[in-house]
């Protein structure tokens, strides 16, 4: 399903897009940014990123 199969938690994908966490939580949120819930922890396929944000 993922073609790179690193995942990135939320503060290191603000990182990646250089916003703040709270703005990755919204873009979750809204489902522009796909993520999967293990436990109580977000993570962001890294292939996935700009591919859910471009078709937005």
């Amino acid at each position: 399903m993922f073609e790179d199969k690193e995942l990135l938690t939320v503060k290191e994908t603000a990182e990646y897009l250089r916003v703040c966490d709270r703005t990755v939580y919204k873009l979750i949120e809204e489902k522009q940014l796909f993520a999967i819930k293990v436990r109580r922890k977000l993570f962001v396929p890294k292939s996935m990123i700009f591919d859910c944000l471009k078709t937005k």
